[in-house]
């Protein structure tokens, strides 16, 4: 949760609550690791371990 909510930024990520074992898929566009800022990366989805389960 605090990686993502990283990632993603304060603004976009204030009501994200991720529960243990929820999967997050970040989007960003750079071309490398070293590349990726904080805050710069934007959440496409997220699976609840609920949902996971059902699969």
């Amino acid at each position: 949760e605090d990686t993502a909510g990283a990632l993603i930024g304060p603004d976009r990520s204030s009501g994200i609550r991720m529960p243990t074992a929820a999967l997050v898929c970040v989007n960003s566009y750079a071309a490398s690791w070293d590349q990726v800022q904080w805050g710069g990366c934007e959440l496409e989805w997220m699976m609840i371990p609920k949902v996971l389960k059902e699969i």
